[in-house]
């Protein structure tokens, strides 16, 4: 009996660990599966009734989590619900619930976020600083110089938004938010929108400015520009005045658990913005294209002039790209996640606008500097001499066979070292404007 307990017990020890390594495994299974699929009673009760309220419109079983996890029926259904009746913390924790039971991934662009805000506005500062280095060679510095160094400085403050907002995490899905994350990057993007549009006006009136100061010598033109300043003014304000009341009360745009708050359509005063932005893009980029088919020079500078003003419809370009991220605003499922391309492409149009306003000078700087835009004048006229005859209307028969050599068509201006032009007038030239920003060789 001894010898038989002396062999059993060994055994029996054996057999007794190797059922406390099963037990460990499937306790350490069971937590595994319940960290991947948390039951429905870990749920808040607002979330949970959401949930089993969009279930039976999505033709899904209670127990099929395939069918529940591709159904866009029961996501919206379901954000619909929590938008509508639940906090915001509920619907983190829903959102949480989900990409569990699901097995969604942990992605992130917030890093790829804040790489490109710093691009473009580096790019924004180094063209705006090449500008003011022009103007100072050149001694011309203007009013709309001024409207581009403030353009140019307020803009620091929504790139320096959407960088914190990536801090905050967002670029990242929902449900890896951290709890009252996305409060903090709602505030922010609505911070970043108001200031977004008065950025671009700046811009775009600075630019009409500067039309108005190279073509000051053809009234019509001046007129249109200032009915085109004054329609880019008045309908950004507009815009501006909507934007920061689209909700009631204000801070029902980033904080949806106040009582009885409630917004406008975010996404279609989105879509009006865009569409005035398109508009006014489109106007100002055509406005010297027409005036550059007046002049009278050859077609080889009215080409590189053309495509110098062309480039300045980069913002209309992002502007329309932007127009197929608007849909996603103003969607509570992810936005964190969903809103990245929209805020992308609206600092594009930003940064271009400021871009394209500084070409002109750049363009001059680079000539004086490193002659890399020079372009040949027709041989007949020299380098740097402007022919207005058709800029203006077209002179009259004199009526004083003496004054036949007199007017705007006889009239050059020469550029000086200092970039300024000057030119002897004569009777009937009392309208040439200076056209240093046109001259192309």
């Amino acid at each position: 009996m001894a010898s038989f307990m002396a062999i059993a017990t060994p055994r029996s020890t054996l057999a007794v660990n190797l059922c406390k390594i099963l037990l460990c495994l499937l306790i350490f299974g069971s937590r595994i599966v319940t960290a991947q699929a948390p039951p429905l009673s870990s749920l808040p009760p607002c979330g949970l009734s959401c949930f089993l309220g969009a279930i039976p419109h999505s033709g899904c079983d209670m127990t099929d989590s395939a069918c529940q996890c591709s159904s866009s029926i029961l996501l919206h259904e379901a954000t619909t619900c929590l938008t509508a009746n639940c906090s915001m913390q509920d619907g983190l924790d829903m959102a949480r619930f989900e990409a569990a039971n699901c097995g969604f991934p942990n992605e992130s662009r917030s890093s790829d976020v804040m790489i490109i805000m710093s691009a473009l506005y580096g790019v924004t500062v180094v063209f705006v600083a090449l500008r003011i280095l022009s103007k100072m060679i050149t001694h011309t510095f203007c009013a709309e110089d001024h409207m581009i160094i403030s353009a140019v400085i307020i803009s620091a403050a929504p790139f320096a938004c959407v960088v914190y907002m990536a801090e905050l995490g967002f670029g990242s899905h929902l449900w890896d938010l951290e709890d009252g994350a996305l409060l903090r990057i709602l505030r922010l993007l609505y911070v970043a929108e108001i200031i977004y549009i008065i950025v671009l006006t700046i811009t775009k009136a600075s630019i009409l400015c500067m039309y108005l100061r190279i073509f000051w010598a053809y009234p019509p033109f001046q007129i249109t520009c200032y009915v085109v300043l004054a329609f880019v003014i008045v309908s950004s304000a507009a815009i501006t005045i909507a934007t920061i009341v689209s909700c009631e009360p204000v801070r029902f745009f980033w904080n949806r658990d106040l009582p009885g708050g409630s917004c406008l359509d975010v996404t279609a005063l989105a879509y009006a913005n865009s569409g005035l932005a398109v508009a006014q893009d489109l106007i100002i980029t055509l406005l010297p294209i027409y005036m550059l088919w007046s002049l009278n020079m050859s077609r080889k500078k009215k080409f590189f002039i053309g495509i110098m003003f062309a480039v300045g419809g980069l913002g209309l370009i992002a502007t329309i790209v932007r127009l197929k991220t608007l849909s996603a605003f103003g969607d509570m499922t992810d936005p964190a996640w969903s809103y990245v391309p929209l805020v992308y492409w609206t600092t594009v149009e930003l940064a271009a606008g400021i871009v394209a306003s500084c070409l002109p000078s750049v363009r001059i700087l680079l000539e004086r500097f490193f002659k890399v835009f020079n372009v040949s004048s027709d041989q007949s006229k020299p380098p740097s001499a402007i022919n207005l005859q058709h800029l203006h209307r077209k002179p009259s028969a004199p009526e004083d066979p003496a004054l036949e050599d007199y007017g705007a068509s006889q009239t050059r201006l020469t550029r000086a070292r200092d970039g300024l032009y000057s030119a002897s007038l004569r009777r009937g030239d009392e309208h040439i404007g200076p056209k240093q920003d046109l001259d192309w060789g």
